[in-house]
């Protein structure tokens, strides 16, 4: 069995500010390090100012709000017409991004999670970097917040940008225009812009289908009146961070890296939509939006919330450690909350069963990369309700698990006051005997496990469920552990590697 470590410190540090370091000569080649704490995604912010003027200090509000979700912000400053030559922004800005890329071991991120945003002249800029070369080889993602993508066509009607140039010559156009450069191998790139702003909208428009033309990833954010770049902050910066996250593997908007197991997999917390407590999310080390991991829902027993996985029984350190050994594949696990408070002693069931089949799966579909390789597991209560729900909606999990849980609903919670038949549509028993056949079709397995028994939960009904299991031909597996001491996480390491063992090839 894999050794159980401790419990993981979780105590969130402080964000450290390191201020004017160099990433070339001059004075005017310096950035801003904002960096959080145990944070594996970074982003470098590109400034605008109509390439004449603007500082890296304008950007600060932003670098401070993505280290607080999680992310180490690089910012950075670069040359402006004039004096410096045409070339000068562009130059810079791509060395920075290298130079940032290059001392990711130093400021401890991994560089394939390396992205750049952008704001008006910035955004240009970053979105060169995401397209000049292999783009996706420099960053893993961009985003440009009113970003002039063609210069050819917007020089003309704009005065700022003639004097960058420095004359009409179709090269030198060319050379700064990201349109010009888009091509496979792209960085997925996000673009905003309003209606009626400084920067027309075809300029956005008309890169999202070059983008399209290649099929390079990417999103438009339109938003209605004249407002430009930061101005529409509000509206953006969610769809925004959600973009960044899911192409850099980062944590989705909302959701922020509480701490790291031993092999580099993470916890993350924050609250799915539909619920007012915070669940957790573990994934994998090097997880990346470029593959898709099966998906285990771990619940919590009742009363309890997702620490008894996080703290209590170390899930980081253990699955860290199965996949480490290639005991089991990479997988990504949800902790869903259920209960107005950590002390809600009822049911997953009613609004809570709800709120996991409607909203919590519907959502790590969508803002993880995970596939529809679906399993359902829990502790006791969680167990319980494992079982329950994945035979109430028998098509939404290929495995169901329950450890140390009960196979009758107690008259509690949302069940306090049910009558005989809404109790027993919640009765498993009765469940698997009518979903029989399309359980069987579906090829859809069960792990019971139990220790000693606690309080009204015996041994004795996870043994005679398994023995239904086997009376209805369903596959299963029946695993018993007679120590109490350890025994849940003996369960959950036995359950993790009965779901996730890897095929055999």
């Amino acid at each position: 069995m894999v050794p159980l470590v401790a419990a993981l410190a979780l105590a969130v540090a402080p964000i450290r500010v390191e201020r004017d370091i160099h990433y070339g000569p001059g004075s005017q080649r310096t950035l801003d390090a904002y960096l959080a704490p145990g944070a594996r995604r970074a982003v470098v912010l590109v400034h605008g100012g109509g390439f004449h003027s603007g500082s890296k200090e304008s950007l600060d509000p932003t670098a401070l709000r993505f280290s607080q979700s999680g992310w180490s912000a690089f910012s950075i400053s670069y040359r402006l017409v004039p004096p410096a030559p045409w070339y000068a922004a562009k130059q810079d800005a791509l060395e920075a991004v290298r130079w940032v890329r290059a001392q990711s071991k130093q400021f401890g991120f991994d560089p394939q999670r390396l992205a750049v945003f952008g704001t008006s002249a910035g955004g240009n800029l970053a979105a060169l970097a995401a397209t000049v070369g292999r783009g996706r080889r420099l960053v893993a993602a961009a985003a440009s917040w009113s970003g002039p993508m063609d210069l050819s066509t917007f020089a003309p009607r704009n005065a700022v940008v003639r004097r960058y140039v420095g004359c009409s010559c179709a090269s030198r156009l060319r050379a700064l225009s990201p349109v010009s450069f888009v091509g496979p191998g792209d960085a997925p790139l996000l673009l905003a812009n309003s209606t009626d702003e400084l920067v027309p909208l075809s300029q956005a428009s008309q890169m999202a289908r070059r983008l399209e033309r290649v099929r390079i990833p990417h999103r438009l954010l339109v938003y209605r009146g004249s407002r430009h770049a930061v101005a529409y902050e509000r509206d953006a910066w969610t769809p925004t961070l959600d973009f960044l996250a899911r192409w850099t593997g980062g944590p989705p908007a909302g959701f922020r890296q509480l701490s790291r197991g031993p092999g580099g997999g993470e916890i993350w917390r924050g609250r799915i939509p539909g619920a007012t407590r915070p669940s957790m999310l573990y994934v994998p080390p090097g997880y990346s939006s470029a593959r898709r991991y099966p998906v285990v829902y771990l619940l919590p027993g009742m009363p309890g919330s997702p620490w008894s996985y996080v703290k209590s029984l170390s899930l980081a350190a253990v699955a860290d450690a199965l996949i480490d050994r290639h005991q089991t594949r990479p997988f990504v696990a949800v902790m869903p909350v259920a209960g107005p408070s950590g002390h809600y002693a009822g049911e997953w069931a009613g609004p809570w069963e709800d709120y996991l089949v409607d909203r919590v799966v519907p959502w790590v579909s969508s803002h993880l990369s995970v596939s529809a390789n679906r399993t359902i597991a829990g502790l006791s209560a969680g167990g319980f309700g494992a079982v329950d729900i994945a035979l109430r909606h028998p098509r939404l999990f290929e495995r169901v698990e329950s450890w140390g849980g009960y196979f009758a609903p107690f008259r509690d919670g949302p069940l306090r006051a049910a009558t005989a038949a809404s109790l027993a549509r919640h009765d498993p028993t009765l469940l698997v005997r009518r979903e029989g056949s399309l359980l069987r079709r579906s090829r859809i397995r069960f792990f019971v496990s139990s220790g000693p028994g606690h309080g009204a939960v015996t041994t004795r009904a996870t043994v005679r469920f398994a023995w239904l299991l086997r009376a209805l031909g369903l596959r299963y597996r029946l695993e018993l552990f007679r120590e109490k001491q350890g025994a849940w996480e003996r369960q959950l390491v036995a359950g993790l590697l009965w779901a996730e063992r890897p095929a055999r090839t």
